[in-house]
């Protein structure tokens, strides 16, 4: 009989690099003996393409350290991209320079509506220079996203219930956030995204919840890919879910009392069973 055991994380916080201001200070004599490093501010952003207006993002390149000359920069658009420039976007200043004493640089990205997806288009960038090193944030990803007005809150407390789906065998078809679990619905990292923590199989055992998220994308609910911490064999598969391989629900516009989400259960096959497609029913308290 297969065991689930508790996959044990290790966090590392990564501490970043803040200026209040884009020019360097008097102040700022801990900086002068540091190699200049060149680099993205972020490594991915998601890009809301909006109707009727014009979508530019700005893709931030920032310098550490004391550069005394001006320091020379390229960007190149990675061929792993699935967005298409000229047909979802444009970019300007893929050849630029950040002046001796400054910190920060924009390159403009513009996204096209008509051309934006609901599940999103990716621009992967990489940063070149031959005048600083570079540094380890080498590389961003935008994910462009067509986005639709909300006009209900889609937040609150929530009673989740299966529909449809669940693993065979081991799992005998147990609801993987359980039947009849009240969850809270919180805004996430951006005003189409929602986020809720619910814990995996907790008719199997007492795992720790997990932090979920979902978006609100022109009609459709999309799940948000996420690895649990709970597996069969010690942690090197993790159950998990992902987005909808069959299509996805559907909500109200301006009706958030019910809503289903479809989405892709244990999508990496752990446990020896197949991953399936599950659906889920949300009904406000």
């Amino acid at each position: 009989m297969k065991i689930i055991y508790k996959i044990i994380t290790v966090i590392v916080l990564l501490a970043s690099f803040a200026s209040c201001d884009n020019k360097l200070e008097s102040n700022d004599y801990y900086m002068a003996d540091r190699a200049a490093f060149i680099q993205f501010q972020q490594n991915e952003d998601n890009f809301l393409i909006k109707e009727d207006i014009e979508n530019v993002y700005d893709v931030k390149v920032k310098i550490t350290g004391m550069q005394d000359n001006d320091a020379t920069y390229a960007v190149t658009i990675d061929p792993a991209s699935t967005a298409v420039e000229g047909v979802d976007f444009d970019i300007a200043g893929l050849s630029s320079s950040i002046s001796a004493g400054n910190l920060f640089d924009a390159i403009q990205v513009t996204g096209y509506y008509d051309a934006a997806s609901l599940e999103g288009k990716s621009l992967i960038l990489n940063i070149e220079s031959n005048d600083v090193h570079i540094g380890v944030i080498n590389k961003f990803e935008l994910t462009l996203m067509k986005f639709c007005p909300i006009e209900a809150d889609f937040t609150g407390t929530y009673v989740i219930s299966k529909v449809s789906g669940g693993l065979d065998g081991f799992f005998g078809f147990t609801p993987i956030w359980g039947d009849g679990t009240q969850v809270d619905i919180t805004v996430g990292d951006t005003e189409t995204e929602r986020a809720f923590s619910a814990s995996y199989y907790p008719a199997l055992g007492s795992f720790a919840a997990s932090d979920l998220k979902f978006s609100l994308i022109c009609g459709n609910t999309i799940m948000s890919e996420h690895l649990s911490s709970v597996s069969c064999d010690g942690g090197v598969t993790p159950l998990g879910v992902a987005p909808s391989t069959t299509g996805n629900a559907t909500y109200s516009f301006d009706d958030d009392t019910t809503f289903n989400i479809i989405f892709t259960e244990n999508q990496l096959g752990a446990c020896g069973e197949v991953a399936v497609t599950t659906e889920y029913m949300f009904t406000k308290m």
